[in-house]
């Protein structure tokens, strides 16, 4: 339990500050997967230990769409403990398909069963949300008839930003597909690395599955990549953890080769770089950039001479970098979470591989993302607003 009461000591402090700043506020918390992972509960900070320490609220989410909604509910109740289930004040049904009148006699037989209010039944939307960083994301399947683009994601143990991905599903023309063993990966037109939690071990997993040695040969054939955050880290040359930032047990190594397609030397720092950035880009447009960065550890380019090929991605020359082939295909790596989310870049990405392929570039009028993102939030808040209501609750 050692190792245990250091983030313990520190979520109470948060909370503490929280409170002090504006006592009247409302403070959401929100937990993460199930609340009654029995192999977990010893070790839990995310779920019902900080509930019962603020005495808080709760309301428990059965997700319909899975199946098994009244045994989720009641299993779920019957394995918390007396004073976690006095917490549960209400329960919401997510993801109903159908006539929402239909589940009356269900309401009242779960109603019944556990002295808890249903508060609302939400129905399933068509919307393709924003995604965060979930289970299901992770299980996600992408599904599209026709598209011109096929992007491999490669699925790390430790994947993280699943937001990266979303204004690329959110393009008619491009088909994701989840990227998880050694396979062929000429049938794809790009490659992505996504961001991780624990960059060398998932660069191990790239070794030991195959993966990296499939990525360098996609590379060398023309193939187009990009690594975000962890993603770039991997396309180095080395990964180097002097001060074991990223785990300290044997399975953990302080310094391993990375893929070795960006002539770059990852150091894991002592702090984390997290910041707002706003930069101009050099390739494949110019134009203002918007994201953020969220990640352990600088990368410097080695080996530097003028016969190089890679060149700055921005004006900021150390938020990534990116080379151009023999064979006309690209590898690039950028620090930005976010990149996708500008819209001309995306555009002028994507219609460097539309180009090679020989299929039309893409219509400039296209709908700003951010603009279309936001209309589907406030779509999913109306909805809420008509299907939830936690009028008793908050009096």
């Amino acid at each position: 339990q050692n190792w245990f009461n250091p983030g313990w000591d520190v979520i109470k402090k948060a909370i503490k500050k929280i409170v002090e700043k504006d006592p009247s506020q409302r403070l959401v918390i929100e937990g993460a997967g199930s609340p009654v992972e029995m192999n977990l509960i010893h070790r839990d900070l995310t779920n019902l230990r900080i509930a019962k320490y603020l005495e808080a609220n709760c309301i428990l989410v059965a997700d319909i769409e899975k199946g098994g909604v009244f045994a989720q509910i009641i299993g779920t109740l019957e394995l918390m403990r007396p004073e976690e289930r006095d917490l549960i004040k209400g329960i919401i049904i997510n993801r109903f398909r159908g006539d929402i009148s239909l589940f009356t006699d269900g309401k009242n037989w779960i109603e019944n069963k556990t002295k808890i209010p249903i508060i609302g039944i939400l129905p399933m939307l068509d919307d393709n949300l924003p995604p965060e960083d979930s289970l299901d994301l992770i299980d996600k399947k992408f599904n599209k008839d026709q598209t011109d683009l096929k992007v491999g994601i490669i699925k790390f143990p430790s994947i993280s930003n699943f937001s990266d991905l979303h204004p690329l599903e959110n393009e008619d023309s491009i088909q994701l597909k989840w990227i998880k063993k050694s396979e062929d990966l000429n049938k794809f037109d790009l490659i992505i690395l996504p961001g991780s939690k624990q960059t060398i071990k998932d660069q191990i997993f790239l070794e030991k599955s195959g993966l990296a040695s499939e990525i360098r040969s996609y590379s060398l054939g023309g193939g187009n990549i990009v690594g975000i955050c962890g993603g770039l880290q991997m396309l180095g040359e080395s990964l180097e953890d002097p001060y074991l930032k990223e785990g300290n047990n044997s399975y953990f190594k302080k310094d391993i080769n990375g893929i070795g397609l960006l002539p770059i030397r990852t150091i894991f720092k002592e702090r984390k770089q997290t910041r707002q950035v706003n930069c101009k880009s050099l390739w494949p447009c110019e134009t203002t950039i918007h994201g953020f960065e969220i990640h352990n550890g600088r990368s410097d380019i080695i080996n530097q001479n003028k016969d190089t090929k890679i060149r700055p991605l921005f004006k900021d020359d150390n938020l990534g970098w990116f080379f151009e082939n023999d064979k006309g295909g690209t590898t690039a790596g950028t620090y930005i979470h976010g990149i996708f989310e500008n819209d001309l870049w995306r555009e002028s990405y994507i219609n460097l591989i539309r180009n090679k392929k020989g299929l039309p570039l893409l219509d400039k009028k296209f709908k700003d993302y951010k603009i279309k993102r936001e209309f589907i939030i406030e779509n999913f808040a109306r909805q809420f607003d008509k299907y939830i209501d936690f009028s008793e609750l908050l009096n």
